[in-house]
């Protein structure tokens, strides 16, 4: 295994072709990952994960195969349709939790975009990341948690009417 790069971390990484684990406070979380893009996409989440809630790294209880990071965080979902932004619908929203690849954001409508754009404030600029829908539940109170995939790390060259939005 290879030391992977994360400076600043309040933890440290090694990985494989196949998975990172992340080593914190004597815990181990393995995080699969399948391809540069969304390992880029994912090591950019840490990034985010640690300017806003270091130490906060905890184990997921149930089945689930990763950890997840309870952190309320304003993100904007920009949704997807027939290859186009569709920017005029962009809504805020407020993450539930962050996991190795993906993120929950709470919304208050029974319905989500299947393929989305998702922005983050990040060092005072927004960070887009391309994700699609996996799962909507309803969490309670007219409220619903949408869980998003992250792939890969949207360059505003490739979207330039993301520079408009902003949070």
């Amino acid at each position: 295994m290879r030391q992977l790069p994360l400076p600043n971390a309040p933890f440290s990484a090694t990985g494989t072709a196949t998975h990172v684990l992340v080593y914190y406070r004597g815990t181990i979380v393995m995080w699969p990952f399948s391809n540069r893009k969304a390992r880029a996409a994912k090591n950019r989440m840490f990034e985010l994960v640690n300017e806003i809630c270091s130490g906060m790294l905890t184990q997921a209880a149930g089945r689930r195969i990763d950890s997840r990071i309870r952190q309320v965080v304003v993100g904007l979902i920009v949704p997807i349709e027939n290859r186009q932004l569709q920017t005029d619908r962009a809504v805020a929203a407020l993450t539930k939790d962050f996991s190795s690849g993906g993120v929950a954001m709470v919304l208050n409508q029974p319905q989500g975009p299947e393929q989305a754009i998702l922005g983050f404030r990040m060092g005072g600029a927004m960070t887009f990341f391309r994700a699609e829908n996996r799962h909507m539940e309803p969490i309670g109170g007219g409220f619903y948690q949408i869980g998003f995939q992250l792939f890969e790390i949207v360059s505003l060259r490739d979207y330039p009417e993301l520079k408009a939005l902003s949070l």
